[in-house]
């Protein structure tokens, strides 16, 4: 399967999450999840941050204020 790149905007505080989607196999194993790698790539501006995230499709990523809210 193809990673996935989600770029976000991030201001001082704002989270992100990473974590497991729920939709991969319960029988997955920790070194099967993490066989492709998580690439975070941070870009500073005077009050923002530009954070690009590539997962692989056994992750979902959220900002956190969406997964609280």
């Amino acid at each position: 399967m193809e990673a996935v790149m989600l770029i976000l905007e991030r201001k001082d505080d704002e989270t992100v999450l990473i974590y497991p989607s729920p939709n991969i196999a319960p029988d997955m194993t920790v070194a099967e999840l993490f066989s492709q790698p998580i690439k975070i790539k941070a870009h500073c501006d005077e009050s923002k941050v530009k954070v690009s995230i590539d997962v692989p499709p056994a992750f979902t990523v959220v900002r956190d204020e969406l997964e609280t809210a």
